[in-house]
C-alpha cells in the first residue's frame, strides 16, 4: 500500500483549472458542518435507531409505524439544518461551469439548498414522499413529516392495487432496495466523461460509491480528495490529497480555481 501523499491548494487548484469535465462525489463529511452528523458516528442515527431493525424495506411494510418513529427523527434533523460553505462553494463552481455535476450519498438535499443543480442524489431525497408499491411520488409538506405514516392516495383509489405496502416513505434507499435505474445512468454517464473526480466528505468505501474512484483512475481520470482523514482512495490511488474540513478547504480553493 502507497504512503499518503499530501498536497496544498495550489496544486488541487491547478489540476482543477486544467479540468474540462470535474464532477464531485459527496458524503456524510459535507454536512457535519450543517449539523448534521454521520449516521455511523456515535452520536449518528443508527446509534439510535439499529439499521437492519429500522432501515429496512420489509421493517417498513411490515412495521411501518416503527420505522416511522427513524424517518421522524431524520425530518426533525434536516429541518433544521441550513447548507454550509462547503455546499454554497460547489454551487458556485457549478455556476462558474467549473463543476459540472455533484454525485451525492446524502439525503438531506443540502447541496440544492445552497444553490447546486445538477445533483445525482444516489440514495435518494428526504425531501420527497414516495410509495414503493406504484411509484407515486409527492413533495414534503412544508411543515414536514405527519406524526402517523401517510396511506398513499392511490391506494384508495386503484381497485385491487396495493396489496404489499399501502404508505408513502421518504423517498431514500432502504436496505434491501436497489438505486433508481436512471441514477445509475446518470453515475454510468459521468463516470465515462470526467477528467476530474472531487471526493469530499466520504471514505467511499460503500458501493456502488466505492467503485467509482477506481473506475474513473482506469479511464484516465485525476482525483482530488478533501477528507479530514486518509482513506483507502488516499492510499491506494495517490490522489491529490487535502487533509481538512469541506467547509474550511472548498472556499480558499474555490476563490483560487475562479481566479
Amino acid at each position: 500500500m502507497k504512503s499518503v501523499e499530501y498536497s496544498s491548494l495550489e496544486q488541487a487548484a491547478e489540476i482543477w483549472r486544467a479540468s474540462k469535465v470535474a464532477v464531485a462525489l459527496t458524503g456524510a463529511g459535507i454536512s457535519v458542518a450543517s449539523g448534521i452528523p454521520d449516521f455511523r458516528s456515535p452520536k449518528g442515527l443508527w446509534s439510535e435507531f439499529a439499521p437492519m431493525e429500522y432501515a429496512t424495506l420489509d421493517a417498513f411494510i411490515q412495521e411501518p409505524n416503527k420505522v416511522w418513529q427513524m424517518f421522524l427523527a431524520v425530518n426533525k434533523l434536516a429541518r433544521e439544518c441550513q447548507a454550509n460553505t462547503a455546499h454554497t462553494s460547489l454551487a458556485e463552481l457549478e455556476k462558474a461551469d467549473k463543476l459540472k455535476a455533484v454525485i451525492t450519498q446524502n439525503i438531506d438535499g443540502l447541496h440544492q439548498l445552497a444553490g447546486s443543480k445538477n445533483v445525482i442524489e444516489m440514495h435518494g431525497c428526504g425531501r420527497i414522499l414516495a410509495c414503493p408499491e406504484c411509484n407515486y411520488t409527492e413533495a414534503l409538506p412544508e411543515a414536514g413529516l405527519q406524526i402517523e405514516p401517510v396511506p398513499c392516495p392511490r391506494a384508495r383509489t386503484i381497485p385491487g392495487s396495493h396489496r404489499t405496502h399501502r404508505y408513502l416513505k421518504p423517498n431514500v434507499i432502504l436496505f434491501g432496495e436497489d438505486l433508481k435505474r436512471e441514477v445509475i445512468q446518470d453515475i454510468i454517464h459521468w463516470q465515462n466523461s470526467m477528467d476530474l473526480l472531487i471526493i469530499i466528505g466520504t471514505s467511499a468505501d460503500v458501493y456502488p460509491a466505492a467503485a467509482l474512484p477506481n473506475a474513473v483512475k482506469a479511464l484516465g481520470a485525476k482525483i482530488i480528495e478533501i477528507n479530514v482523514e486518509p482513506t483507502r482512495v488516499s492510499r491506494t490511488l495517490s490522489p491529490c490529497f487535502l487533509q481538512g474540513k469541506a467547509e474550511e478547504i472548498l472556499p480558499p480553493l474555490q476563490k483560487l480555481v475562479l481566479a
